[in-house]
């Protein structure tokens, strides 16, 4: 189904678009966390309830709320060379791959203990609205 977007552009004029993809990045945490809300998910609870310890060995010791705070110790993909080589190729991880380098990783502290961005988390915390609501993240 297309869609038609309107953009502005530099000097204050409406751009017509068709069928384009426009790239949110890190605005869609603030989507994912009101999701989270909105769909009634204890913070409290750990992310083994909704993700397997196959996909997050320690997933039993990490909280909704420490991955939507960033602090569940979980490693973020953004400094790794594999990653940014694979995105000037256009390859697409896939999720296994995106797993080895991150989620099976050793977590970086004991989480709640301190502080890093983990964009995993945040693909963790979408998984859990799926989860929880029966629905795809676009649904």
């Amino acid at each position: 189904m297309s869609e038609s977007v309107s953009i502005v552009n530099g000097s204050g004029e409406f751009l017509e678009r068709v069928d384009v993809v426009l790239p949110i990045y890190s605005i869609t945490k603030s989507y994912i966390a009101a999701c989270v809300f909105a769909a009634q998910i204890n913070i409290d609870e750990r992310i083994s309830a909704w993700i397997d310890n196959r996909l997050v060995p320690r997933g039993d010791e990490i909280s909704v709320r420490q991955l939507l705070n960033h602090t569940s110790g979980i490693r973020d993909y953004g400094a790794l060379p594999e990653y940014h080589e694979a995105i000037r190729s256009g390859r697409v991880w896939t999720d296994e791959q995106f797993a080895d380098v991150t989620l099976h990783a050793e977590l970086l502290f004991k989480p709640g203990n301190q502080w890093s961005y983990s964009n995993p988390g945040y693909w963790l915390l979408s998984k859990i609205i799926q989860t929880q609501c029966n629905l795809s993240f676009a649904e």
